[in-house]
C-alpha cells in the first residue's frame, strides 16, 4: 500500500532573513488558514525547431529555461500580528509593543512547508529563502475574526530534502512552531475624519498594500534559471470601506473632494482591531497630521444609492497614503 498524504497533514512557519537568500530557522507562525499556494517552480519549457527536420511540424527538441519561485496565502485567521511587518518593512519597538511603518526595503524570509503522511512521519520538507511579499490585503467586518492574505510572494530559491535530487539541502529539517494560544483579531471599530469631525462610521474594511514586486533574471554564475534578485517596484495601498452614513457629511466630503477651505490635504483613518486593552492592532492612515503638504486619504468612488435597508451603508473606495500599524501586545518581535 502506497503512503497516503492528507489534505490537513501540513505545517508552514517563516523567520525574517538577515541576509537576503540566505536561509534562516523558520520558527514564526504565519496564521491559520487551510489552504496555500507553496512556491515551487513553474518552469519554463522552450522549444527548438530545425528547418528541414524529420518532426512533422513538431518541435527538434526541448529546452529548460528559467524557474518563477511565487506563492500566496489566502485568508489566513490573524492570532499574531507579525505578519503585518512584512509588507511595511520597518518594525520600531515601542511601550508595550511596536510600530510598523514603510522602508525602502522590505524584509526577506525564509519559509518552510512540511508534508506529513498519517503515521505522523515527514515525508517532504522544502525551504524557499529570499522571499518578499508583494501584495498583502487585510479584511475586517463586524462580527468575524481579522484575515490576512499574502499574495505574489516571490522567492530566490528553493531547497528541500530529497538527497539525489537538484536543490537538495542536507540542512532542511522539520521545523518546531510555537502556536499562539490567544483568541483572534475582531474589528472594534473605524472612523473617517474631517477636520475633526467624524463623517461616517464604519461596519467593515478591506486595506490592500501592493509592492509590485518582480524577478529579475540578471547574468550570474550559479543557480542557473532562478532569480537573481526580487526589485520593488511602487506602493500602493487601496482601501474599500463599508460605512453607515451620518446624515449629510459624506456627501460633503465626496463633493469637495479632499479640498477645504482652499487647502486640498484630504482625511485621516483610523481602524482599530481589539483583543483586549493592552492588546490590539490599529491602523492609521497617514499617521501624522494632514495638510497641503502631506496629503491623507481621498475618496475616489462613493455613490450613495437609495436601499431598502434600515440604515443606508454604502462602499468607498478610497487612495491611502503613509499608513503606520501599531501593534500592542505581550509577543517579542
Amino acid at each position: 500500500m502506497s503512503t497516503v498524504v492528507t489534505g490537513e497533514a501540513w505545517e508552514v512557519s517563516y523567520g525574517i532573513e538577515d541576509t537576503p537568500g540566505t536561509a534562516v530557522a523558520a520558527s514564526k507562525f504565519l496564521g491559520l488558514f487551510d489552504k496555500a499556494t507553496l512556491p515551487d517552480p513553474e518552469i519554463e519549457m522552450n522549444p527548438f525547431y530545425g528547418a528541414g527536420g524529420h518532426m512533422n511540424r513538431g518541435y527538434f527538441r526541448m529546452q529548460r529555461g528559467k524557474w518563477q519561485l511565487q506563492g500566496s496565502f489566502p485568508d489566513m485567521i490573524l492570532l499574531s500580528a507579525h505578519p503585518l511587518y512584512l509588507c511595511m518593512g520597518k518594525s520600531s519597538a515601542i511601550s508595550g509593543g511596536y510600530n510598523f511603518d514603510e522602508s525602502c526595503d522590505l524584509p526577506s524570509m525564509t519559509v518552510t512547508g512540511t508534508y506529513i503522511d498519517c503515521a505522523g512521519d515527514v515525508l517532504l520538507i522544502r525551504r524557499y529563502v529570499g522571499g518578499k511579499v508583494g501584495r498583502v490585503t487585510l479584511n475586517c467586518e463586524e462580527g468575524e475574526p481579522a484575515k490576512l492574505s499574502l499574495d505574489d510572494v516571490t522567492f530566490l530559491d528553493i531547497q528541500h530534502n530529497l538527497s539525489g535530487y537538484p536543490k537538495y539541502n542536507a540542512g532542511v529539517a522539520r521545523e518546531t512552531i510555537s502556536y499562539p494560544t490567544v483568541q483572534p483579531f475582531y474589528f472594534h471599530g473605524g472612523t473617517l475624519t474631517i477636520n475633526g469631525t467624524v463623517f461616517a462610521r464604519v461596519r467593515g474594511f478591506t486595506f490592500e498594500c501592493n509592492n509590485n514586486v518582480e524577478g529579475r533574471y540578471y547574468w550570474a554564475s550559479g543557480n542557473e534559471f532562478v532569480p537573481s534578485s526580487i526589485i520593488q517596484g511602487r506602493r500602493e495601498y487601496s482601501l474599500t470601506v463599508k460605512v453607515d452614513i451620518d446624515d449629510n457629511k459624506l456627501f460633503q466630503e465626496i463633493i469637495q473632494a479632499g479640498e477645504y477651505s482652499d487647502e486640498f490635504k484630504g482625511f485621516p483613518i483610523i481602524f482599530k482591531m481589539e483583543r483586549d486593552t493592552d492588546d490590539y492592532v490599529e491602523i492609521q492612515i497617514p499617521y501624522d497630521t494632514v495638510s497641503a503638504s502631506n496629503h491623507g486619504c481621498f475618496i475616489k468612488k462613493g455613490k450613495l444609492d437609495i436601499v431598502p435597508d434600515p440604515l443606508v451603508t454604502q462602499e468607498l473606495e478610497i487612495i491611502a497614503r503613509k499608513p503606520r500599524i501599531v501593534v500592542k501586545t505581550n509577543e517579542v518581535y
